[in-house]
């Protein structure tokens, strides 16, 4: 069943917070401070996958949900009930909470618009401004989270060329993606080229490995999640 999307006013009373987070101490924290914030109270605490799934079901109210990269499905993909959520409750916005701070894995849960992001590594007092901004339709990126997006040396558009052509893909293919000309992939590729320091799409794609400006091709039939390289 889905649910009609709509956002909370601070008039409207405390923010109901589902907290999807499967380890222990971060979840016994989290609770802490949904609990002891006058602005927020604790709708559900899904422990597992199962717990996860049964609430996105249930049609009980939620105006947040806090997903720790701890979640886990049941079968091989990873991140599997982001997507799920997504289609169940599009109407509950989503605060991620990345367990890893790779510039390519921060770079492509940043490419999912609709999801708010914090580190793992961030204080708690992040998680609550994350929460407050998602509740109120408004997108949060952390302060450490987007100082690793300002560090590249390339621009977003660069990145995805790079990734594809990292995945094996020709300029024609890129072209045709992207919805640009061949001879636009071929400027923004030797413009990416002069950036790392290389003059070959091998080289290229070693060095953007090594220095985590993209991360591993993924396969093309796997689930487009944003924290599959976590």
């Amino acid at each position: 069943m889905s649910l009609p999307k709509r956002h909370k006013t601070p008039t409207e009373g405390p923010i109901g917070v589902v907290l999807a987070e499967s380890d222990p101490a971060r979840r016994a924290a989290i609770g802490a401070l949904i609990r002891q914030s006058p602005h927020l109270t604790l709708a559900a605490m899904p422990r597992d996958d199962q717990e996860l799934v049964e609430w996105m079901h249930s049609g009980e109210p939620a105006d947040v949900m806090v997903s720790g990269a701890s979640i886990r499905t049941h079968r091989a993909e990873r991140y599997e009930l982001l997507g799920l959520a997504r289609k169940l409750r599009p109407g509950v916005p989503i605060v991620f909470a990345m367990g890893s701070e790779i510039p390519g894995a921060v770079r492509r849960a940043f490419g999912h618009a609709e999801l708010s992001l914090v580190s793992a590594r961030d204080e708690l007092a992040r998680v609550h401004e994350a929460i407050i901004h998602a509740a109120t339709g408004r997108r949060y990126i952390s302060p450490r989270l987007q100082a690793i997006l300002d560090s590249s040396p390339l621009t977003e558009r660069q990145v995805e060329i790079l990734e594809r052509i990292a995945r094996g893909e020709g300029r024609p293919e890129i072209a045709r993606a992207l919805g640009v000309s061949e001879s636009t992939v071929r400027s923004h590729t030797k413009e990416l080229y002069k950036r790392l320091g290389v003059n070959e799409r091998a080289h290229a794609v070693a060095v953007a490995l090594r220095e985590s400006v993209i991360m591993p091709p993924r396969s093309r039939f796997t689930t487009d999640d944003p924290g599959a390289d976590d």
